[in-house]
């Protein structure tokens, strides 16, 4: 942090590429702090971080989802949100 009255937060996020492009000037190379996350898996435990996110990321906006709350909707949305990281037999059955 350049000013420290002044925090700044940037959040870079992309494919291994744009990890490429930053690690190629010494200066961001020195001021990031990289960190990559696993692939979450809607068809294991990785579900119930699906629905916590979707319940506060909808609680901020003042959207009551408890009615739609279900396994169901939360594989649909994650269908529909990352179908590349959706198991195949999943986004066959969703379309």
């Amino acid at each position: 942090m350049k000013d420290r009255d002044w925090p700044i937060v940037i959040v870079l996020s992309g494919v291994p590429a744009l990890s490429d492009k930053v690690n190629l000037d010494p200066q961001f190379l020195n001021l990031m702090s990289p960190y990559s996350m696993k692939p979450l898996d809607p068809l294991s435990s990785d579900l119930d971080e699906i629905d916590t996110a979707f319940y506060h990321f909808a609680a901020a906006v003042g959207i009551d989802v408890s009615e739609v709350r279900s396994v169901d909707v939360l594989l649909r949305l994650f269908a529909f949100a990352a179908p590349a990281r959706a198991p195949p037999q999943f986004n066959e059955s969703c379309h």
